[in-house]
Order: C-alpha cells, then structure tokens, then sequence
C-alpha cells in the first residue's frame, strides 16, 4: 500500500516568509528552524507544543544549522558566520568567522 502524498506532507506554520530556505531539524528541541533569507528573520516551528517563533536579524540570514552542542546555532550571512542563541537577546551574536572565497 502507499502513502497517500496528502498524508506525508503538511504545512506547519504560515510564516508569511518573503524566501523561506534550509529547513532544518533540531533534535534538542524538537523543532524545524528555517530562514526568511529577503526578511531577515530566524524562525522555529515546535512540534511538541505548535509554538511559532521569529527573530528578527539586522542583516539577511542565508542558513541555519543547529550546532552539535545543542542550545544554539549557526547562522550564516552575506560575509560571517555567526554563533547564536536565541534564548538570549538578539545582540548576542559571536561571530566565528569569515567565509573564504
């Protein structure tokens, strides 16, 4: 028997995204994260709880990526990489490095 494709896939959230790219799982958090890339937003769908939640970011964001240590992510932009936690105030921003050519 297969799986009925109307079953497989769903829409979760209706973010309202201007390029929404690079969904990722968060295992620690049992969450999709994925970015606004022309919005400059971080966003997280909670599968547990249905809970939606954006950031706001001063510059356009191109991916997300949930570091192996858990509590935070990488965030890649135009020129930086940068370590964040979204738990905490969006000022902190670590950057970890450039992006060679």
């Amino acid at each position: 028997m297969g799986v009925n494709a109307a079953d497989a896939a769903a829409c979760v959230s209706r973010a309202g995204a201007i390029l929404g790219e690079g969904p990722t799982w968060s295992s620690t958090e049992n969450a999709i994260l994925w970015v606004d890339i022309k919005g400059r937003c971080l966003h997280r769908y909670c599968v547990e709880t249905g809970a939606e939640e954006q950031w706001d970011m001063p510059e356009r964001i191109c991916w997300v990526a949930e570091r192996m240590s858990g509590g935070d992510c990488g965030l890649g932009q135009r020129f930086r990489v940068h370590r964040y936690d979204h738990d905490v105030d969006i000022s902190y921003r670590t950057p970890l490095g450039r992006p060679t050519r």
